[in-house]
This record gives C-alpha cells, structure tokens and sequence, in this order.
C-alpha cells in the first residue's frame, strides 16, 4: 500500500553523558516496535499497534557516556505513514 517500503527497519546510534550514575527513565516515543541497547546489552524490545506512543523504561547508566543504539520499524499505515522516535533522558524519581 501507498509509496513507502513495508516491515522495515532502521537503526539510530549515539552516545549521551550523565554526571552522576545511577538510576534514570529513558521515555521511548515509536510507532509498531522497537528494540533498545544501552553498552551493547538489549535492555528493552516492545511493539504496539497504537500508533505513536511512549513506553517509560528504567535504565541504570554509569557515570559518564553511555553508547545508545535503537533499531525501530515502520510497518505499512494508513493513518500516519511516518518514521519517527524519540527519547528523552531524566533522573529517576
């Protein structure tokens, strides 16, 4: 259906710094699935079927960078036919 390619997926990698480890809440905004590596260990995978939507994950960082790598689909759509996450980073509660 429609222009783009379906089921599939694509990979985004970066690092982030905090000045203190410990505990924090990596807020996870995706569409259909994705799958989330922190230092190369697999500390989240999930998949929903409403549309764009966050998932709050706990995540313990050491202090200083941390190598972030998230693998995201997009499955064929109606609605919306876009790519698109987000993640934001805080201390935990």
């Amino acid at each position: 259906m429609g222009t783009q390619p379906c089921e599939v997926s694509a990979y985004a990698a970066g690092k982030i710094a905090v000045p203190e480890g410990g505990d924090y809440t990596f807020d996870l905004g995706f569409d259909d699935w994705l799958c989330l590596w922190v230092n190369g260990e697999e500390i989240h995978r999930s998949r929903h079927e409403r549309g764009f939507t966050t998932d709050p994950i706990a995540v313990r960082l050491p202090t200083g960078e941390s190598e972030i790598q998230v693998k995201l689909s997009n499955m064929d759509n109606l609605q919306w036919r876009l790519w698109a996450f987000c993640l934001t980073v805080r201390k935990a509660e």
